[in-house]
């Protein structure tokens, strides 16, 4: 099956029922969409992962965001040699911008997202699609993740919270899914919207509690997804000031908007203790923050 590679010329905030629901007949049954800017290092690898999936009926579309590497040039050669990649082109502006035109131009019924360091196991979207299939009122769907180090080598295997019921309890207290693990029903972001284009630092947790007052959540317990992380902490104070201040906001418009009583508010203290914190303090409780609530194998 073979998909057009025209470029949507604008990045929208939120969807109208033309942009999101009108398919065309031979519409793939999931658009995978991934974000990059100079990632040539293991694009291939994460493109690799997605084009050789057990399930065929997809789409991968990727936003190159001014990428000045060879980036431009993997894009294109995987483009030309398969017809279910297409490739939008723009200046730098940012993750939530690029995903924002990404989803805008997908046709699947499920939006899968996909990071350009990871890998999908072969399985992920077979997986998913199959229980999005069989479990119509759950509208986001993450997997379990083994997170590995930069040359791909195991660190750990994290498994989140699995239902509905367990994930509410846990979004108030942070983010419990992996966001290049998940597929979202295409229809519900009809309903809520894209990613915020203001919430830089927390755009996807900021879609997750929006999405969770339209739709079901679900983890499947299975490892999906190898999740390449580099620790030691490359963000800068401000970019973390700017992670907790954007929680905080998430979830002070949950509790204000009735999905969570009162007795939530001390949800709300700890991302502002974090702020006071030594850098040093603050990893340490961000990792352990991490492994709290999952299942962690080493």
């Amino acid at each position: 099956m073979c998909v057009g590679r025209a470029c949507l010329h604008r990045s929208a905030k939120t969807l109208s029922t033309g942009d999101l629901l009108t398919r065309i007949p031979d519409a793939p049954m999931v658009s995978v969409v991934m974000a990059v800017r100079n990632g040539q290092a293991y694009l291939r690898d994460a493109m690799d992962s997605i084009l050789s999936q057990t399930l065929a009926d997809f789409e991968l579309i990727v936003v190159d965001d001014g990428s000045t590497d060879r980036t431009p040039d993997i894009l294109e050669d995987y483009a030309r040699r398969d017809c279910r990649v297409r490739v939008l082109s723009q200046a730098p502006q940012g993750l939530s911008e690029a995903l924002n035109r990404a989803i805008s131009a997908a046709r699947g019924k499920y939006i899968a997202r996909m990071d350009a360091d990871d890998v999908a196991l072969r399985e992920r979207l077979a997986r998913q699609v199959a229980f999005m299939e069989t479990h119509p009122d759950v509208g986001l769907l993450g997997t379990a993740v083994c997170e590995v180090d930069p040359d791909g080598r195991p660190r750990a295997v994290f498994t989140m919270p699995g239902n509905d019921e367990q994930l509410r309890r846990a979004l108030i207290k942070f983010n419990p899914f992996f966001h290049s693990s998940v597929m979202i029903r295409r229809s519900v972001l009809e309903q809520v919207g894209l990613y915020s284009e203001e919430m830089r630092w927390a755009e996807d947790y900021d879609l997750w509690m929006r999405l969770a007052r339209h739709t079901r959540l679900a983890n499947l317990q299975e490892v999906l997804l190898k999740r390449r992380t580099e620790y030691g902490g490359s963000h800068s104070v401000r970019h973390e000031r700017e992670q907790v201040r954007h929680a905080l906001a998430i979830r002070w418009r949950a509790i204000r908007m009735g999905m969570y009583p009162i007795t939530a508010l001390p949800y709300l203290i700890r991302p502002v203790l974090m702020l006071v914190l030594p850098a040093s303090l603050r990893r340490s409780l961000r990792s352990w923050q991490r492994r709290r609530g999952r299942i962690v194998r080493t």
